[in-house]
């Protein structure tokens, strides 16, 4: 649990359970600072409410990961847990023509609880959009995140004029 978290233990969904997510090998540096990068999307935009602590790791950790994915279709997929598996798993196939910190984002997104939102609204939209630079986390992705969570979206640095 966080020292921000510990005033807020009562309100904070997201406090009583750490986001701790391995990144196993195969990622190359560059996809692994994209990993990061869409992680501090994450808390930026959310004023600290959607933290997640990312391990890098030669060999990933027992709990939740992110893994490297080139047989998918798709730009990422995200496991829940359930009785198999049993951590949550970020599926990620770096060769999507969505920016990739954006692909990583909103699957980070689907780990933290969002549902798709409408296209434009934010990462977390259904349809990806392909481009080169990243958008980052929104502020209709940071309303999904607080739908579930609690916050006030529009007291957080994303949903900011």
């Amino acid at each position: 649990m966080s020292a921000k978290c510990l005033p807020w233990f009562l309100l904070c969904a997201s406090c009583t359970q750490a986001n701790v997510l391995y990144v196993g090998g195969g990622f190359t540096e560059a996809e692994k600072l994209e990993i990061v990068a869409a992680a501090d999307s994450w808390d930026r935009a959310s004023g600290g409410w959607a933290h997640i602590d990312v391990v890098l790791t030669p060999i990933g950790g027992d709990g939740d990961q992110i893994i490297r994915d080139t047989t998918m279709g798709q730009c990422g997929h995200t496991d829940l847990p359930g009785i198999i598996p049993a951590h949550r798993t970020i599926h990620i196939n770096p060769g999507c023509p969505e920016a990739l910190q954006d692909a990583i984002a909103h699957e980070m997104g689907h780990y933290l609880g969002c549902h798709h939102i409408r296209p434009g609204a934010g990462i977390m939209a259904a349809v990806a959009v392909p481009r080169d630079l990243p958008i980052g986390v929104q502020c209709g992705d940071v309303a999904e995140f607080c739908r579930y969570e609690g916050c006030d979206a529009k007291s957080l640095p994303a949903c900011h004029d």
